[in-house]
């Protein structure tokens, strides 16, 4: 099963987008760095959030730059689990990687509320990376 999302990254404060927090090539987070703005769209809340049902097996999430994203955006090989439920973080694994789509899959075999963010590298941004964050649940 496939769930479709897309996101949007932009320097411009917009409403209905969220500020990101911006990592240097370091790993280290750049709080005086510039800042972006991101808003997920698709999933299966229209905000990028993915639901999927434990009777439903496997599901991967792709995920697409928005077409009107301007092109200096692209997709980081990057990719972070943050895990919300104990031992759920084997669920999640990174699948196919380009620069305007990814790949997660979720095996979705435990009950869970998995957080991953998703990099986005700007390229003016000198290699920082810009983090987005939307949330994939596993339910009964």
């Amino acid at each position: 099963m496939k769930k479709p999302v897309t996101l949007d990254v932009t320097n411009v404060a917009t409403p209905g987008y969220k500020p990101a927090l911006t990592v240097t090539n370091d790993k280290h987070l750049k709080p005086d760095g510039p800042t972006y703005y991101y808003k997920f769209t698709g999933g299966t809340d229209a905000n990028g959030d993915v639901e999927v049902f434990l009777k439903d097996g496997g599901v991967d999430v792709e995920i697409e730059l928005w077409r009107n994203c301007d092109k200096r955006y692209s997709f980081a090989h990057l990719f972070t689990k943050t895990v919300m439920t104990d031992g759920s973080q084997a669920q999640l694994t990174f699948e196919n990687w380009s620069e305007r789509l990814i790949t997660i899959h979720d095996t979705n075999v435990k009950r869970a509320k998995l957080k991953y963010s998703i990099g986005v590298v700007d390229s003016t941004l000198n290699g920082h990376v810009i983090l987005c964050d939307p949330i994939i649940s596993n339910e009964d």
